[in-house]
């Protein structure tokens, strides 16, 4: 499991298996709780012969003699690495779309939530976007789903770049995507990070060898100025956005009340 031979672990300090992983203060915990409780149980990231990292799931007793003093320390452990990384992979399957590797709806949901409540204790307005790719369909019937495939990975990785610390962008599905704007000052603040976006999506692409132009259209509805939950106002950034596309390509509209 180590990598070592018998003959080069007896009689070494446990550290040459050191990960680097852990910090001083959890193994500052570790030893309290064998100094206090007499027992130590967790996971554990150690470092193979060959340098290779590891996760164990260790369980550290401490021996007594007849006058109650430690004498020795017993370790058990279980090479967990496998289960561990499969389990990461579920959960990111779970909050991650498989594609463009953006949040999913149940992670853009819970980021959601979080953000209207950022929003309540700042006082700030919080920019709930709705965005459609233009032209999209385009290349997909005239270059192959692979070549749209790359088209939305490209897409998704210029809309992270556009991101600012607290915004989420998310893909719902297809070429919709949806983004919080956090912390957004007023209205011509948020203007002028759409235009950004829409800029940035606008510039071609080279897919399988040929240059690709495409827009986006985007509607947005601006919280707590539109006092909805969180499922209509993501149904009012929809509706912007519709209002949007009908109107021509790479264009945003801000969500009017009257749209109800």
């Amino acid at each position: 499991m180590t990598g070592y031979p018998h003959d080069e672990m007896i009689g070494k300090n446990h550290r040459i298996m050191k990960s680097g992983r852990h910090d001083k203060d959890f193994y500052r915990a570790l030893w309290h709780s064998l100094q206090t409780n007499g027992h130590w149980q967790s996971e554990i990231w150690d470092r193979k012969k060959n340098g290779e990292l590891y996760v164990v799931n260790l369980t550290i007793s401490a021996m007594r003699n007849q006058n109650g003093e430690i004498v020795n320390y017993l370790g058990l452990f279980s090479d967990i690495t496998q289960a561990k990384l499969q389990h990461q992979k579920l959960e990111k399957l779970a909050h991650y779309d498989a594609l463009t590797d953006l949040p999913n709806r149940i992670l853009f949901s819970d980021r959601f939530n979080q953000a209207l409540a950022h929003c309540k204790r700042d006082k700030t307005m919080l920019g709930v976007v709705y965005m459609d790719l233009d032209g999209f369909k385009q290349v997909n019937d005239n270059l192959g789903h692979d070549a749209g495939d790359q088209l939305l990975i490209e897409v998704a990785g210029r809309l992270k770049s556009c991101l600012r610390e607290g915004d989420t962008v998310s893909r719902l599905g297809g070429d919709e995507f949806a983004l919080l704007m956090s912390s957004i000052e007023s209205r011509a603040h948020c203007e002028m990070a759409l235009q950004r976006i829409h800029h940035a999506i606008s510039e071609p692409y080279t897919i399988g060898g040929q240059s690709v132009k495409i827009g986006i259209s985007s509607g947005v509805t601006l919280y707590p100025l539109d006092k909805s939950d969180p499922n209509f106002l993501l149904r009012h950034a929809d509706q912007a956005m519709y209002r949007a596309k009908q109107q021509g390509t790479n264009r945003f509209e801000f969500f009017q009340a009257n749209e109800h």
